[in-house]
């Protein structure tokens, strides 16, 4: 998983209650953002890197 992926998604996610007139921090979307999008998020991402099995060792 891509830490700054993640946090850009998470500002989007502000972005996004600010202008639906949420008044909420930084911190309290990153919650948010978390607990409603995270899991599906990590599976989308998961599924466009390569399973270990196709990789070969070096």
């Amino acid at each position: 998983m891509d830490n700054e992926q993640q946090i850009e998604e998470i500002r989007k996610y502000l972005r996004q209650l600010t202008r639906s007139g949420k008044k909420v921090d930084e911190n309290s979307a990153a919650f948010m953002w978390i607990k409603k999008y995270a899991e599906q998020w990590r599976n989308t991402r998961n599924s466009s890197t390569p399973s270990k099995k196709s990789c070969k060792n070096k």
